[in-house]
């Protein structure tokens, strides 16, 4: 995809996987008025109404196709589900397929000689032309006014590995050109039209010259051969008569 070319927002496959469970969905009214109950609907969006202040995010059957997206999106950076080596103990049968305080729930539900492994994005562009720049910058503010602001959990994670006496830890770091992925320009269109309201309380755009600054951005990804960090962490919990530390490769 040249620089030159413009950019068009390609339909992703969660819009039609939503229709196709709206059509395909069995009544569970007793069900569903319960989960209302905890939805407040936000100018279309349905978002948790008790979610803690730091998660932003929908909880709708748009923002699973998202997750949906964002996980074919890692499929086409790392060719791979896991880099650790979970794939062979799977094969072996009996395994099941952040913050400080999730942390020790993850290990304690982990069985010994268990993989984990952690994605992380950097929250930062490389390469990012003015109004990516500019979204970056306001959601940044968005995390800080919210108190989300300390140490990116890329940069803890390490610690938290060792803290933990988790064994052979690696690390695997990619750096991606949005114009290489369609499906990653997508993820920030959605990621920042799901995030519209919020992101325009620090600016003093209206809705409309949100929508157009949201689309310059995302024909910036590709012009300005925009780059994103994306990170592998993954070290496995010892068996019960290995007592090892944990080593940096």
């Amino acid at each position: 995809m040249g620089a030159n070319q413009s950019y068009q927002l390609k339909t992703f496959r969660g819009q039609n996987q939503t229709s196709q469970r709206k059509n395909s969905r069995i009544s569970q009214d007793s069900v569903d008025s319960t989960v209302s109950l905890n939805i407040v609907n936000v100018r279309g969006r349905a978002f948790l109404k008790n979610s803690n202040d730091t998660y932003l995010l929908a909880a709708d059957d748009l923002e699973v196709d998202r997750l949906n997206q964002r996980h074919d999106v890692q499929w086409f950076i790392w060719k791979s589900l896991f880099s650790s080596p979970v794939k062979t103990l799977l094969n072996l049968g009996g395994m099941n397929v952040l913050d400080e305080q999730i942390f020790p729930n993850l290990l304690r539900l982990l069985k010994p000689g268990g993989w984990l492994e952690i994605t992380e994005y950097e929250r930062k562009l490389y390469e990012a032309g003015p109004n990516s720049e500019f979204l970056m910058d306001k959601l940044s503010s968005v995390f800080h006014n919210r108190g989300a602001s300390g140490i990116p959990a890329y940069e803890i994670l390490p610690d938290l590995f060792q803290k933990n006496n988790l064994i052979e830890f690696r690390r695997e770091d990619k750096f991606v050109k949005y114009r290489d992925i369609q499906l990653a320009i997508n993820d920030f269109f959605y990621t920042f039209n799901t995030l519209k309201y919020v992101v325009m309380e620090f600016t003093s755009l209206g809705s409309s010259k949100y929508e157009k600054l949201l689309t310059d951005a995302c024909k910036e990804l590709v012009e300005y051969e925009t780059t994103f960090h994306v990170t592998r962490f993954y070290a496995q919990k010892p068996h019960l008569k290995n007592s090892d530390r944990l080593t940096f490769m």
